[in-house]
């Protein structure tokens, strides 16, 4: 028998509104949000999964 390492990736994502005066401040925003853990990606944000070998 062979042994094989299978890579599994699997993204979540989510789509979150902001109001801001423009696109940069949205996306600051959104990852000091994401680095504060106000928002948390859980199963329900499931979006794909891959499997490669490695």
């Amino acid at each position: 028998m062979k042994e094989y390492r299978i890579r599994v990736t699997e993204t979540l994502s989510r789509l979150v509104s902001v109001e801001t005066e423009c696109e940069d401040d949205a996306i600051d925003l959104v990852q000091e949000q994401y680095t504060n853990e106000e928002i948390v990606l859980d199963e329900t944000d499931f979006d794909n999964v891959e499997f490669e070998v490695d």
